[in-house]
């Protein structure tokens, strides 16, 4: 018996995370396990980790208990999946259309027009469990004040975004979760949010006293889409009179520098495909990290406590819509865009299933070979 009720239990035992650990096996390699020593329950078996280049997977020839739903419930068709970490962009669709990788997971969406040309790839589309979004210390002046959160929400030109950055991929995000995630999505996030008006975020500065203006920096990653965004957020705020200093990192850094609690400004997105993610990142138990926006409320608090412990799911989903709604309310983040799911798949892999989220390597996959 629970107490408090956890309606969300059945998600989180059945999320990778919460994979079942072989105590004997753990107390036996100590520190190295998970590194060098993996034992699992999967359709595959972990030979080799060679940290920041590869992870080697070969098949478990015993492999056979899929779950029923899976048109493959045995061993896998496909011998070893090596799982490689190219850093940079360019280079890993350099070795896509050269046939060295045969399936890259992200296609950023400025390289679609480059792997649309390409006859041995195909491209998958689909629903995405992501969310873009500009954030901000709000434990910092001028983020103190709510009408200075809810002017930069008003001086984002989604679209133009979407558009100029995204090449048209992608949709405009209202909320603080995606619609992919269906009944915990609260369907008014648009209506309650923040539409694009110039003249609405000036007359919010005037009114918090910055009629002068603002002088930010704005931090990103450094790569091609983030680094594009940033230039077009410096843009845009300019426009309302938030003059804006650019300050790229590499992925590392970054995440040292939000740790440090250094940020004013700063992008960040999310991939995950329950409310939670909520808990997350805004519970104030959670700061400095990762509640990275440095949000501390009572009042949220209480919302998303009373909501994961709701008696039922139709409950607890009704309760993350009333977070929601107060996290709008309080222009917390300024939501940008939900990007789509874009994998690249070369022509030679058959039977991939498109998933929102994680590809199933041994549900009916294999690979043409000469």
């Amino acid at each position: 018996m629970l107490n408090p009720p956890f309606p969300n239990l059945l998600f989180v035992l059945s999320n990778t995370a919460a994979g079942i650990v072989n105590q004997e096996a753990y107390e036996q390699y100590g520190d190295e396990y998970g590194v060098k020593y993996v034992i699992g329950t999967g359709p595959y078996m972990f030979e080799e980790w060679r940290q920041g280049d590869e992870i080697v997977l070969i098949k478990n020839p015993e492999y056979e208990w899929g779950p029923a739903w899976m048109s493959n419930t045995g061993p896998s068709a496909i011998d070893k999946i090596i799982l490689k970490t190219i850093a940079d962009e360019n280079s890993r669709l350099m070795e896509l259309l050269a046939g060295n990788v045969q399936i890259l997971r992200d296609v950023p969406a400025t390289f679609i027009e480059k792997v649309a040309d390409s006859e041995d790839v195909t491209i998958s589309r689909g629903e995405a469990t992501k969310l873009g979004y500009l954030a901000y210390a709000t434990d910092k002046a001028p983020f103190t004040d709510v009408r200075v959160r809810q002017a930069i929400n008003h001086a984002i030109n989604k679209e133009e975004i979407i558009t100029y950055v995204f090449r048209g991929i992608g949709t405009p995000a209202d909320g603080y979760l995606p619609p992919a995630l269906k009944s915990e999505y609260y369907a008014d996030s648009k209506s309650d949010g923040y539409e694009f008006n110039i003249e609405k975020a000036k007359a919010l500065l005037a009114e918090a006293g910055f009629e002068n203006g603002l002088q930010l920096k704005l931090a990103a990653e450094n790569s091609t889409e983030y680094s594009r965004l940033a230039e077009v957020l410096q843009s845009q705020l300019k426009d309302v009179g938030i003059e804006v200093e650019l300050q790229l990192y590499d992925s590392s850094s970054y995440t040292a520098m939000l740790k440090a609690g250094e940020q004013e400004l700063f992008l960040r997105l999310y991939s995950w495909p329950n409310a939670d993610i909520l808990d997350w990142f805004l519970l104030s138990s959670q700061m400095p990290y990762p509640n990275h926006s440095r949000w501390n409320d009572s009042v949220t608090d209480e919302l998303i406590k009373a909501a994961a412990s709701a008696p039922t799911w139709e409950e607890r989903a009704v309760g993350y819509h009333e977070v929601q709604k107060h996290l709008i309310e309080e222009a917390v983040w300024a939501p940008i865009y939900i990007p789509e799911k874009l994998m690249a798949v070369r022509n030679e892999v058959t039977g991939l299933k498109f998933h929102p989220w994680l590809p199933m390597y041994n549900d009916g996959v294999d690979l043409i070979t000469e």
